[in-house]
């Protein structure tokens, strides 16, 4: 098992537990594959342009909240930018773990980036066949490397704290919608086996979810 997936809504506890278990596999890599770095540049060239200023947050939650018609203009360029690169940066990461044997430790896979696009389309109202031809895409790169998919996720009550605690409250119901409903659906789908583990985080330590982790991890 040398790809193991976290994927989940933002405040799941993701990065947390990645940490802690690269700790002990010895020399894991952590990627985060959602977004490429020529789409983050794109969406961070649009905010200085719109807003005069620079965000230390995720551009596109304010560019949804005050710029749907210019993101609207530029959507089709930033998914096609970002899955050409989300390929290129898999295929790397493949070929990597194909012939070094590296154990890599991904946070927000391809399940992540389809409900992104999902979420974009229905936030711009862009037709849906303008995402159906990248989402074949990833799809098909998602049956190639066939990771063990672990979903973190929490009571929605649980992940507006956490989102306040961190100032991320701009997330909306329905990002959140998609999280709880879409991803483990498109994370079954796309894995061979149909299953992967599901974590509910809302009452757990992060040592408590620590364990689980470890104790299924065991059994694969």
């Amino acid at each position: 098992m040398a790809i193991i997936v976290f994927i989940g809504p933002p405040g799941a506890g993701k990065s947390t537990q990645m940490k802690l278990l690269a700790k002990l596999v010895r020399d894991a890599k952590i990627l985060n594959v959602k977004r490429g770095f020529l789409a983050s540049l794109l969406e961070r060239a649009l905010v200085r342009f719109i807003y005069g200023r620079y965000t230390s947050t995720y551009p596109l939650p304010l560019l949804l909240h005050g710029a749907r018609v210019t993101l609207r203009k530029i959507i089709p360029l930033w998914y096609f930018i970002n899955t050409m690169e989300i390929v290129a940066r898999i295929t790397i990461m493949y070929i990597i773990n194909k012939v070094f044997k590296k154990i890599f430790l991904v946070e927000d896979y391809i399940p992540a980036i389809i409900a992104d696009y999902f979420y974009l389309q229905r936030q711009l109202n862009v037709p849906l066949t303008s995402i159906r031809r990248y989402i074949t895409i990833l799809t098909k790169f998602h049956i190639l490397t066939q990771p063990k998919i672990i979903v973190l996720t929490a009571q929605r009550q649980e992940l507006l704290r956490r989102w306040n605690i961190r100032g991320r409250s701009e997330y909306s119901a329905l990002y959140l919608s998609i999280f709880e409903k879409i991803i483990p659906l498109i994370a079954t789908l796309l894995s061979k086996d149909s299953t992967h583990l599901l974590v509910d985080t809302t009452n757990m330590t992060i040592q408590e979810t620590f364990h689980v982790l470890l104790r299924e991890l065991a059994k694969t």
